[in-house]
Protein backbone atom coordinates (compact mmCIF):
# COMPACT_ATOMS: atom_id res chain seq x y z
CA UNK A 1 0.00 0.00 0.00
CA UNK A 2 1.48 3.31 -1.31
CA UNK A 3 2.07 5.97 1.44
CA UNK A 4 -0.62 8.12 -0.03
CA UNK A 5 -3.31 5.72 0.71
CA UNK A 6 -2.31 5.07 4.21
CA UNK A 7 -2.23 8.69 4.83
CA UNK A 8 -5.88 8.69 3.15
CA UNK A 9 -7.09 5.85 4.92
CA UNK A 10 -5.93 7.55 7.74
CA UNK A 11 -7.92 10.62 6.97
CA UNK A 12 -10.95 8.92 6.60
CA UNK A 13 -10.89 6.69 9.93
CA UNK A 14 -10.41 10.01 11.49
CA UNK A 15 -13.39 11.43 10.02
CA UNK A 16 -15.48 8.52 10.75
CA UNK A 17 -14.39 8.65 14.83
CA UNK A 18 -15.08 11.79 14.91
CA UNK A 19 -18.24 11.80 12.78
CA UNK A 20 -19.18 9.16 16.04
CA UNK A 21 -18.32 11.08 18.82
CA UNK A 22 -19.88 14.16 17.59
CA UNK A 23 -22.88 11.65 16.86
CA UNK A 24 -22.85 10.05 20.34
CA UNK A 25 -22.60 13.26 22.59
CA UNK A 26 -25.32 14.92 20.42
CA UNK A 27 -28.26 16.22 22.33
CA UNK A 28 -26.40 15.92 26.08
CA UNK A 29 -26.60 19.29 27.94
CA UNK A 30 -23.17 20.20 28.40
CA UNK A 31 -23.96 20.33 32.07
CA UNK A 32 -21.72 19.10 35.41
CA UNK A 33 -23.08 15.38 36.56
CA UNK A 34 -26.36 15.91 39.05
CA UNK A 35 -30.05 16.59 39.35
CA UNK A 36 -31.16 18.91 36.63
CA UNK A 37 -33.67 21.01 38.43
CA UNK A 38 -34.23 24.11 36.20
CA UNK A 39 -33.71 24.69 32.65
CA UNK A 40 -34.40 27.38 30.03
CA UNK A 41 -33.26 25.59 27.09
CA UNK A 42 -36.58 24.92 25.24
CA UNK A 43 -37.01 26.67 22.28
CA UNK A 44 -40.92 25.28 22.08
CA UNK A 45 -41.62 26.14 26.13
CA UNK A 46 -41.50 28.97 27.95
CA UNK A 47 -39.67 28.69 31.53
CA UNK A 48 -41.04 31.10 34.39
CA UNK A 49 -37.86 33.11 35.23
CA UNK A 50 -36.21 32.78 39.20
CA UNK A 51 -37.25 36.14 40.88
CA UNK A 52 -35.70 37.14 43.97
CA UNK A 53 -37.48 39.90 46.03
CA UNK A 54 -35.17 39.82 48.56
CA UNK A 55 -32.44 41.35 46.10
CA UNK A 56 -34.70 42.53 43.28
CA UNK A 57 -33.43 40.08 40.56
CA UNK A 58 -34.88 38.07 38.06
CA UNK A 59 -33.30 35.72 35.58
CA UNK A 60 -33.32 32.28 33.30
CA UNK A 61 -29.90 30.27 34.01
CA UNK A 62 -29.95 27.63 31.37
CA UNK A 63 -29.45 25.02 33.70
CA UNK A 64 -29.74 24.67 37.55
CA UNK A 65 -28.08 21.91 38.70
CA UNK A 66 -28.03 19.94 42.04
CA UNK A 67 -24.18 18.18 42.79
CA UNK A 68 -22.36 17.05 45.56
CA UNK A 69 -21.11 20.83 46.43
CA UNK A 70 -24.45 21.86 45.76
CA UNK A 71 -26.79 24.16 43.70
CA UNK A 72 -24.84 24.98 40.47
CA UNK A 73 -26.19 27.37 37.99
CA UNK A 74 -25.00 26.62 34.02
CA UNK A 75 -25.00 29.30 31.80
CA UNK A 76 -24.56 27.79 27.74
CA UNK A 77 -22.63 30.22 25.64
CA UNK A 78 -22.71 29.32 21.58
CA UNK A 79 -19.01 31.18 21.01
CA UNK A 80 -16.12 29.64 21.79
CA UNK A 81 -14.10 30.99 24.95
CA UNK A 82 -10.56 30.91 23.29
CA UNK A 83 -7.62 32.41 24.64
CA UNK A 84 -9.00 35.72 26.33
CA UNK A 85 -10.92 33.79 28.32
CA UNK A 86 -14.58 35.01 29.73
CA UNK A 87 -15.83 38.94 29.55
CA UNK A 88 -16.27 40.38 32.35
CA UNK A 89 -20.31 40.71 32.21
CA UNK A 90 -20.32 37.35 31.37
CA UNK A 91 -18.72 36.38 34.59
CA UNK A 92 -21.22 39.07 36.18
CA UNK A 93 -24.14 37.29 34.61
CA UNK A 94 -23.05 33.88 36.16
CA UNK A 95 -22.55 35.74 39.62
CA UNK A 96 -25.85 37.38 39.47
CA UNK A 97 -27.53 33.97 39.02
CA UNK A 98 -25.23 32.46 41.80
CA UNK A 99 -27.02 34.90 44.18
CA UNK A 100 -30.26 34.63 42.33
CA UNK A 101 -30.49 30.45 42.55
CA UNK A 102 -29.03 30.82 46.52
CA UNK A 103 -31.66 33.06 47.25
CA UNK A 104 -34.50 31.52 45.49
CA UNK A 105 -33.88 27.76 45.83
CA UNK A 106 -32.57 28.34 49.60
CA UNK A 107 -29.49 26.50 48.98
CA UNK A 108 -25.67 27.11 48.85
CA UNK A 109 -24.05 27.97 45.17
CA UNK A 110 -20.38 27.21 45.59
CA UNK A 111 -20.03 28.04 42.02
CA UNK A 112 -21.77 29.12 38.91
CA UNK A 113 -20.25 27.63 35.24
CA UNK A 114 -19.76 29.32 31.91
CA UNK A 115 -20.18 26.43 29.30
CA UNK A 116 -18.47 27.78 25.77
CA UNK A 117 -18.17 25.76 22.87
CA UNK A 118 -14.36 24.88 23.44
CA UNK A 119 -14.31 24.77 27.26
CA UNK A 120 -15.69 25.32 30.91
CA UNK A 121 -15.04 27.61 32.99
CA UNK A 122 -16.03 28.05 36.84
CA UNK A 123 -16.75 30.75 38.16
CA UNK A 124 -16.08 30.59 42.21
CA UNK A 125 -19.30 31.95 43.83
CA UNK A 126 -17.09 34.28 46.79
CA UNK A 127 -18.16 36.87 49.40
CA UNK A 128 -15.96 39.44 47.61
CA UNK A 129 -17.97 38.71 44.40
CA UNK A 130 -21.37 38.86 45.90
CA UNK A 131 -20.23 41.86 46.95
CA UNK A 132 -18.95 43.69 44.29
CA UNK A 133 -22.19 42.36 42.15
CA UNK A 134 -24.76 43.87 45.41
CA UNK A 135 -22.87 47.07 45.01
CA UNK A 136 -23.26 47.31 41.56
CA UNK A 137 -26.68 46.71 41.75
CA UNK A 138 -27.09 49.61 43.93
CA UNK A 139 -25.53 51.87 42.08
CA UNK A 140 -28.00 51.05 39.44
CA UNK A 141 -30.72 51.39 41.68
CA UNK A 142 -29.03 54.77 42.47
CA UNK A 143 -29.38 55.67 38.73
CA UNK A 144 -32.54 54.72 38.38
CA UNK A 145 -34.72 57.83 37.00
CA UNK A 146 -31.69 59.49 36.48
CA UNK A 147 -31.93 61.74 33.58
CA UNK A 148 -28.49 61.48 31.84
CA UNK A 149 -26.60 58.26 32.87
CA UNK A 150 -23.13 57.54 30.62
CA UNK A 151 -22.04 54.54 28.74
CA UNK A 152 -18.95 52.93 29.85
CA UNK A 153 -18.79 51.92 26.29
CA UNK A 154 -19.31 52.96 22.40
CA UNK A 155 -21.76 50.36 21.39
CA UNK A 156 -25.13 51.75 21.41
CA UNK A 157 -26.61 48.18 21.40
Amino acid sequence: MSAAAIAVLALTAGAFLGWLYLRASAGKPPIPAGEILYTDTSRIEATEPLVSHTYQLTGKPDYVVRTAAGLVPVEVKSRPCGERGPYEGEVAQVVAYCLLVEDVMGEPVPHGILQFVDREVPVPFTEKRREKLLAVVAEMRGLDGAGDVHRDHEHAG
